[in-house]
């Protein structure tokens, strides 16, 4: 993911400079702070899909000018959405999930304890 966000930057900051656009600019025109325009640039934060549909509407270039690999940030932003949703999976659910492909130790050749099972047992 490091190479897509600098080159996300990189085209970002040049777009940018081609049309003479300061990041205060930008952050007025998608609605977002300065900060948040020159930590992007800065590769300190990642934006969300939305985000690049926001600058590259602000910028009048196609969303792929900024960020050819969209399927990937699309993945990521899911990911981010899941963890951040609070919803925890019951055993049941997450046994089914599993199935035979529960992890085992190459050493003892018993099942791998759980982080539920390490809380239970050592806490």
């Amino acid at each position: 993911m490091d190479s897509q966000e600098a080159l996300f930057s990189d085209r970002l900051r040049q777009i940018m400079k081609d049309k003479n656009i300061t990041q205060q600019q930008l952050a007025e025109r998608i609605e977002c702070s300065q900060p948040a325009i020159s930590q992007m640039l800065n590769r300190k934060c990642r934006p969300q899909r939305k985000t690049l549909d926001k600058i590259a509407s602000a910028l009048s270039v196609d969303v792929l000018e900024l960020w050819p690999d969209l399927e990937i940030i699309h993945y990521m932003d899911e990911i981010a959405a899941a963890e951040s949703d609070g919803y925890v999976m019951s055993e049941s659910e997450a046994r089914g999930l599993r199935g035979n492909s529960q992890p085992r130790s190459s050493i003892r050749g018993k099942p791998l304890r759980s982080r539920k099972d390490l809380k239970t047992n050592d806490g």
